[in-house]
């Protein structure tokens, strides 16, 4: 699922560690939500990526924003290369 590291939405300690959650309501995260068969749901794992990062995942719905976001689950960031086109 596609996000954007520069669109944190919140940022809490919990259990004595930071966890991030980042906006999936881009035009591309939006498409990516679309496409997860039965739609998505909260507690989903998913992986967001974008260029030279992927990361695992909770889904959740905020539902004060209306908004999908993607809880960051600690220890899951990898690099990956970037795409030559």
């Amino acid at each position: 699922m596609y996000f954007d590291e520069n669109e944190l939405f919140d940022r809490r300690e919990q259990d004595g560690a930071l966890v991030d959650w980042f906006c999936l309501d881009m035009g591309a995260s939006q498409a990516d939500l679309a496409a997860i068969p039965g739609g998505p749901r909260e507690g989903l794992r998913v992986i967001l990526y974008e260029d030279g990062l992927e990361m695992e995942a909770e889904l959740e719905y905020r539902q004060e924003d209306q908004l999908w976001v993607g809880r960051y689950i600690p220890g899951t960031v990898r690099d990956i290369p970037y795409s030559e086109s």
